[in-house]
Formats: structure tokens, C-alpha cells, sequence
């Protein structure tokens, strides 16, 4: 059987997520604590055996070791991330939600009792799926006794997990809370929405999170902040300019005598030049960019040419004036 591990995301962080690590302790810590003394789950905090608490208590026991550490590295993983984006006093409220949501629907169509945190991590999943759709995964594979590692965009294993929860849903069996996981998850992924279409949360101008509305208020705060005059990179100051040093004059060698020319038969003469519209010479051009990061470049005839910014710097013929538009021109 092939079993797949995550260990490591490429997601960018912009803060300690101290509020996840705090949820992985006292999940930890719990559960030490049970199994050093009675080793008995206690009733009330078990989802569908207790009362209110059981929806709050089931997320923080887990039945055995391997369940704890398998949800546990799942939660290093995903929920840094996410804990370092939505901030470390969001994260815990939307974290215990997200688990109480998902033993709502687990009560509503499974109803067996249940502990384990893999509702509230797949409601953390979702949100990450929201957030870095294509950020990179690193996994670990083991089939019987060969390993090995592989990366692997955010969307494709998430969904790959998604239908695997599905499958066990609608077959059924396993001891396997699939319930949990799809309420959860689909709650995360609406958390996600929200607050990616309500600027809630900042995305850098390269990252490309599902359902982006038009340009992020960092993309523009980072542009009023900008000192008049300053230079963004790979720009060089006003009126100056680099030089390259000229080569060393060569000293002339005499030529060779011409040869007398020959007449050469008339030849017919061919189809008359095609004309074409003026222009041909460079012009000033306006460069400013657009929501998904790319640069524009605005022609002095009105035309605005989109070109990915890596080709910024090079120069392209307006094809409309078919004059030269260089971004480097003065």
C-alpha cells in the first residue's frame, strides 16, 4: 500500500505562527496526560457521547500514538502556514470553529462518536487551498520497502485527498471519520474565500490565491510608501546612464586592390514595394503594471501592450504606430 507523507510547504509566511504551535502542544500535552494516568478517554469530551463539550473536547483526543503524530505533522505543515497569514489571534478561533463545524456534520451524517483534530486540520486544509493553490509540497512516499520524496503543487494532492475522503464517504467502513474531514474542509475552504475576496488577508503581488478580486491593498500601500524619486529594482538614477569603456583603436592593414567589375545581365524587374505605415522610430513609452503583476507599456498613440515582467527590459514595436517602444528610452 502507498502511503504518502507531507513534510515541508514553499508557502511564504509573514509572521511566527506562535498560535499554532500553542494548538499542537496542548493537543500534545493532553494526550500524554490521559494515557500517563487512567489511559481512558474521558466521556464528556468525546463527540457524541457528551453534551456542548464533546464538539469542543473531540478535537484535542486522539484514539492511539500514530493517530496523534499523523495529526500532528499535518498541522506542522499546513497550519504554519495558514496561522502565519490570518495572524496568531484569528488562527485559534477560526481553528476551534472549524472543528466544531466539522463534528456538526459529522453528528448529521455519520453520528457514530468520534475524537480526533482531522476535522478542524481539514477545515486548516481548505484554507490553504484557498490561500496557496499552487505553492509547493514536499512529500514523502513509502511502498513496501522503496521510499523517496517528490514535490507536488498544493492543488493536486489536496484534491487527490479530497476524493480519497469522498471514496471512504460513500463506501463507508473504515473507522474513518470521512464526514468530519469533508465538513471540515468545505467550511475552510469558505473561510478561505472569504477572506481572500474581502482583502481581509494581503497576498503579495506574484502569489496567486484563489478568487483574488482585483489589486491587493499591500500592492498599493507599498506604492504610496515608495519616497518620490526612489528607484524600484533594476532601475538606474535619472541622467545617468552606464557606459562600456571604447575599444582600443586597431591599426589598419592595407586592402587588397579591387577587382575590375563585370557587367552583369539585366535582370527583370520585380513587384513594387509593399508600403507600410509610418513609424519605425523609437518612442517614449509609459511602463506601470496590472493587477496580476504583469507591466504594461502605454504607446504615445494609446495603445497598451501587456508583457509578463521578466521582458521588462526589452524593447517592442507597437503594433498599431509600429514605432519602437523602449521602457529604457528617454
Amino acid at each position: 500500500m502507498l502511503a504518502l507523507f507531507p513534510y515541508k510547504t514553499d508557502a511564504p509566511r509573514e509572521r511566527f505562527p506562535g498560535a499554532n504551535w500553542a494548538i499542537m502542544a496542548a493537543t500534545f500535552f493532553i494526550h500524554v496526560g490521559i494515557y500517563a494516568g487512567s489511559a481512558s478517554l474521558p466521556r464528556d469530551f468525546i463527540l457524541g457521547m457528551g453534551g456542548i463539550e464533546g464538539y469542543f473536547g473531540y478535537m484535542f483526543l486522539h484514539g492511539g500514538w500514530l493517530h496523534l503524530i499523523g495529526n500532528l505533522l499535518f498541522l506542522w505543515v499546513f497550519g504554519n502556514a495558514v496561522c502565519s497569514r490570518v495572524g496568531n489571534l484569528a488562527y485559534p478561533l477560526i481553528y476551534v470553529a472549524l472543528g466544531f463545524l466539522a463534528g456538526v456534520i459529522h453528528m448529521i451524517f455519520d453520528g457514530q462518536p468520534a475524537v480526533g483534530a482531522s476535522g478542524a486540520i481539514n477545515g486548516v486544509l481548505g484554507i490553504y487551498l484557498c490561500f496557496f493553490p499552487r505553492a509547493r509540497i514536499s512529500m514523502f512516499w513509502l511502498l513496501l520497502y522503496r521510499w523517496g520524496v517528490f514535490a507536488i503543487q498544493g492543488f493536486w494532492i489536496i484534491g487527490l485527498w479530497l476524493i480519497l475522503d469522498l471514496l471512504g464517504a460513500l463506501l463507508g467502513g473504515g473507522g474513518v471519520a470521512y464526514y468530519s474531514h469533508l465538513g471540515g474542509m468545505a467550511f475552510g475552504f469558505l473561510v478561505g474565500v472569504f477572506l481572500v475576496y474581502t482583502r481581509m488577508v494581503k497576498f503579495d503581488p506574484y502569489e496567486r490565491p484563489l478568487f483574488k478580486k482585483g489589486k491587493n491593498k499591500k500592492d498599493e500601500s507599498r506604492t504610496r510608501d515608495r519616497a518620490p524619486g526612489s528607484l524600484v529594482p533594476g532601475q538606474e538614477p535619472a541622467g545617468e546612464k552606464s557606459v562600456s569603456p571604447a575599444p582600443p583603436a586597431q591599426e589598419k592593414k592595407p586592402q587588397p586592390a579591387p577587382e575590375p567589375a563585370v557587367a552583369k545581365p539585366a535582370r527583370r524587374p520585380g513587384p513594387p514595394p509593399i508600403p507600410v505605415a509610418p513609424g519605425g522610430e523609437s518612442a517614449k513609452v509609459q511602463v506601470k503594471s496590472d493587477a496580476e503583476g504583469n507591466i504594461v507599456l502605454v504607446c504615445p498613440c494609446g495603445n497598451e501592450i501587456r508583457k509578463d515582467a521578466k521582458w521588462q527590459r526589452t524593447k517592442t514595436i507597437c503594433p498599431r504606430c509600429f514605432k519602437t517602444l523602449d521602457p529604457d528610452g528617454e
